[in-house]
């Protein structure tokens, strides 16, 4: 994406408004000091500071009433948020409570310029730094080794890279496999495997996400998945199922994959978008991602951990406490914290540089009490 005529330089500002309703439907009284799921499915995804954004708890409700909260940070920026639920201390069969947060998320835009004339300037195969190793081990997610159709993945995985070693070729491979072989499908509300996904040849965006990052891993290239909200004014959607029910008002959440491609003048992370994109052919997944939009927001990346699992973990832990809850999320359009500016090309990469500081620091500052949550 690039700056439009005017090279200008703008804040877009969101809020969300997530409403969380627990429910014990089950016959026994739950103590909710000593009962970690509930924390797990009231606690909620902060939106992450990054170069183009900052997020911003503005609050965090129990029952209409502030409360305390924990924000608890890794390795990778992502942060969460936990409400302290001690005011309540228990809850009784047919009883309920409700956490609501407000968010509030700062995006400067344009985002990244994304140049496909590094295809010209040509691709480096060579040794990735400890740094980059995390993002090709088969971990989490991507263990490999335990599907039951390994076989079938390492055959298909190794034919993107036998014509070239060079990483963004090998990209645009899996790009037209997922074009021509996998179709969009969103038949359920949770997730499914990587695995999954490669027997069914279909699944929505993260699953699709999560398989291209597969492919890549396996083949040297440095990738994992970012998952986001979208602003669509006018938008419903929601979902149920036995434990849970999910509503979405002017707000939808996507996925899509990021990879590393070196090069002679320094590396790039690319955003590789499956599903939700504008454009044809590689090209279009690639520069019209939709992380590139000043209407998407980065909520969390996924490196190293299995969020299906635990997603699957929480659900069962719920059923046996005969537990019920319904998220509900709202987006609207928040106060512009900065005017719209018009800047030349060379202060407009300052005053991004600076914005990037003042976003460092602000966070810094915001969390110097976190302490890191246990990680599943």
């Amino acid at each position: 994406m690039n700056n439009d005529e005017h090279n200008g330089v703008f804040v877009a500002s969101y809020d969300l408004l997530v409403e969380v309703q627990v429910f014990n439907n089950g016959s026994r009284t739950w103590d909710l000091s000593s009962t970690n799921v509930i924390k797990e499915v009231v606690s909620q995804w902060a939106f992450i500071n990054t170069s183009y954004q900052k997020g911003y708890v503005l609050s965090v409700k129990v029952n209409e009433s502030e409360c305390k909260y924990l924000l608890s940070m890794d390795e990778h920026g992502n942060v969460v948020v936990t409400p302290d639920l001690s005011s309540i201390c228990e809850l009784r069969p047919g009883d309920c409570f409700v956490v609501t947060y407000l968010f509030h998320i700062d995006v400067l835009h344009p985002k990244q310029v994304i140049d496909l004339d590094l295809v010209k300037m040509g691709a480096l195969h060579g040794e990735l730094s400890e740094k980059l190793m995390q993002y090709v081990k088969p971990v989490g997610l991507w263990n490999w080794s335990s599907w039951s159709n390994f076989l079938e993945f390492k055959q298909l995985a190794l034919k993107f890279s036998n014509k070239s070693s060079n990483p963004l070729d090998v990209v645009f491979a899996i790009v037209n496999w997922f074009d021509q072989n996998i179709k969009y499908s969103s038949q359920s509300i949770d997730p499914i495997a990587p695995s999954e996904v490669l027997k069914k040849r279909r699944g929505d965006c993260d699953d699709q996400a999560n398989l291209f990052v597969a492919f890549c891993r396996f083949n040297g290239i440095p990738a994992y998945t970012e998952i986001g909200a979208i602003y669509l004014p006018g938008f419903k959607d929601s979902g149920k199922d036995d434990v849970v029910k999910y509503e979405f008002i002017n707000v939808g959440y996507h996925a899509w994959a990021r990879v590393y491609i070196p090069l002679e003048s320094g590396g790039v992370w690319l955003p590789v978008d499956l599903t939700f994109y504008e454009g044809k052919g590689v090209y279009g997944h690639i520069e019209g991602a939709a992380i590139l939009k000043s209407n998407c927001m980065l909520n969390v990346k996924i490196v190293d951990f299995d969020y299906i699992s635990l997603i699957k973990k929480v659900k069962e832990q719920m059923r046996e406490l005969g537990g019920f809850w319904h998220e509900k999320h709202v987006m609207r359009l928040g106060n512009i914290r900065s005017r719209s500016v018009v800047l030349s090309p060379h202060l407009a990469l300052t005053f991004s540089m600076v914005l990037s500081l003042f976003l460092i620091l602000g966070f810094l500052l915001a969390v110097r009490r976190i302490k890191l949550r246990y990680r599943q």
